[in-house]
């Protein structure tokens, strides 16, 4: 049996172990005592019935010192004719026992039947892994977002990924119930995914239809999730979505791997050559 060069190994080595790799994993217990606590996110602009926030982790929140987990982003829209965007903007980090969590949704108001939804997201200068590059899924890819409480009539999560500029929705939701178990992905490369456009307008338009499958995804720089929630029946309570756990795992286009590879090849056949002299 004849043997690859070295050198050749080496470059097929390098990109058969391309492999999905955790790149955001929010859930933990980020906030420091007391327990309850809750950690107010500052919206960095506020326009019509929108309110957006834009700044990093830690440097958002109040207390600011409390709080030691990623950054994360996003932006949320009063989706009823009751009430402006700055009265919807109860966006916190809250410390459990069972795990902090992210709640996002309109504070008890003298506002009635609330209805609201919007995005948060993690974008790639703060993943875990691959936080450089272009990001992409394989079959190994999947994504988990666990959505243990709630407060309205219904509410429901999708996952949502930033690629190449583009915004899309998994045609995968959890329950549009209160309680829900959350939604868990496990292929998110056979995934179907539909176009969605995050601006005032349209912002409450989901994608007409899912025909984009997650391993067509390329250059992904940023996931989280698009969230729902609404209170009916004249109630003037709250309606929010907490959501405790994150997690999404990809991989480098392989133009990528092939970078790496190309890149550690050339190291490989300078050191060769070195020995050679």
């Amino acid at each position: 049996m004849k043997r690859l060069p070295l050198h050749l190994a080496a470059l097929s080595l390098a990109i058969a172990s391309a492999h999905a790799a955790t790149i955001v994993d929010w859930g933990g217990d980020y906030v420091s005592t007391p327990q309850g606590q809750s950690l107010n996110m500052g919206t960095s602009s506020v326009s019509g019935n929108q309110s957006t926030w834009e700044r990093t982790g830690a440097t958002a929140l109040s207390p600011a010192a409390n709080y030691s987990g990623p950054a994360f982003y996003g932006i949320i829209q009063n989706n009823s004719s009751n009430g402006p965007a700055a009265n919807i903007s109860q966006t916190q980090v809250v410390n459990n026992a069972a795990g902090d969590t992210i709640t996002v949704g309109w504070t008890n108001s003298s506002f009635t039947d609330k209805s609201v939804l919007g995005l948060v997201y993690i974008k790639q200068s703060d993943f875990l892994s691959y936080n450089t590059g272009s990001v992409t899924f394989d079959s190994t890819s999947s994504i988990s977002i666990a959505k243990p409480t709630g407060a309205g009539n219904n509410y429901y999560v999708k996952a949502a990924v930033l690629a190449n500029g583009q915004w899309y929705l998994s045609s995968t939701s959890s329950a549009n119930a209160q309680y829900s178990a959350g939604l868990t992905i496990n292929n998110a490369a056979t995934e179907m995914w539909g176009a969605y456009t995050a601006t005032a307008a349209s912002l409450s338009t989901l994608p007409s239809s899912y025909t984009t499958a997650g391993s067509s995804l390329s250059d992904i720089t940023a996931v989280g999730y698009f969230f729902f929630a609404n209170r009916t029946g004249g109630s003037t309570q709250n309606s929010s979505v907490a959501v405790s756990d994150i997690t999404f795992s990809a991989v480098p286009e392989p133009s990528t791997v092939l970078l790496f590879a190309i890149g550690g090849l050339f190291l490989l056949l300078r050191r060769r050559k070195r020995v050679m002299i």
